[in-house]
């Protein structure tokens, strides 16, 4: 995976380069620069998962309120869009997160969990990098049984076959339905942090 990025960033250097001897670099910058700053994103997003995929989970657990979790995870996946840019207010939002409902947990690898849960699920309705249609995002919390918390993640989006959702926890280098856009670690990472809260 990552042999793939930078082979693709080399070529982009190299013909920048050669543009740039040619006395077309302007022009080339121009060309060849938007599209060196995806490779880069690409890969910084690449690092940050591989990193989230391989630290040793914490045995520390502590009371968390939901609400704040779940908030905590939805500020994180706003701040993603906002920075690429893209533009989501076509998709609704719905939250339901009683503010009684608390869990003992590592806060930190649940609102991970979350986060990529709730970012695919707006992704789950955009039709090409950067491009989303209307639809619709809930994020629901309850206590599901003694004890037990539920949350579920659910969206009005693409969907998957039946292929994709039985692999889609297992980390594949390479397999994603977003092409460039995901890194294909989301899923996997929510999984592993998820069952080792007993989820």
């Amino acid at each position: 995976e990552l042999r793939s990025v930078v082979t693709g960033m080399k070529g982009s250097v190299e013909q920048l380069l050669r543009d740039i001897e040619a006395g077309s670099g302007i022009a080339a910058a121009r060309r060849i620069g938007p599209k060196l700053k995806q490779q880069f994103n690409f890969m910084e997003r690449l690092f940050e998962d591989m990193k989230a995929f391989t630290q040793a989970m914490p045995h520390e657990r502590r009371s968390e309120r939901i609400a704040d979790v779940v908030m905590e995870a939805l500020g994180m996946v706003r701040s993603h869009f906002a920075a690429i840019p893209c533009d989501v207010s076509m998709i609704e939002l719905h939250v339901e997160a009683p503010e009684h409902l608390a869990a003992a947990m590592s806060r930190v690898q649940i609102v991970l969990a979350l986060r990529n849960l709730i970012k695919n699920a707006f992704e789950s309705h955009m039709t090409e990098p950067g491009q989303f249609e209307p639809g619709g995002v809930r994020v629901v919390s309850r206590e599901f049984d003694a004890g037990t918390i539920e949350i579920v993640v659910a969206d009005t989006g693409m969907g998957m076959t039946k292929t994709e959702l039985s692999g889609v926890v297992q980390m594949i280098p390479g397999r994603t339905s977003k092409g460039r856009y995901g890194t294909g670690y989301g899923l996997p990472i929510a999984h592993r942090n998820v069952t080792s809260h007993g989820g």
